[in-house]
């Protein structure tokens, strides 16, 4: 019998709303990102459990095999 290793990776997503004070729209998308990178970490922004989009599957052990999406 032998035992092999597994792992499972699920890409989800999920939108959030950051108003910011900018007129230039391309510095408001920096800073919007910023923003929410800072309210990720902080725990503001929480993905649950968001729209599933992708999962993929793959051995690591004994041997690495590529990632498949199933």
């Amino acid at each position: 019998m032998k035992t092999v290793t597994v792992a499972i990776k699920e890409t989800v997503v999920q939108e959030f709303k950051v108003t910011v004070d900018c007129d230039d729209k391309k510095e408001a998308v920096s800073k919007a990102i910023d923003i929410a990178i800072e309210k990720y970490k902080n725990c503001e922004f929480v993905l649950e459990p968001g729209e599933l989009i992708c999962k993929r599957i793959a051995a690591v052990s004994p041997r690495r095999t590529k990632w498949e999406e199933f």
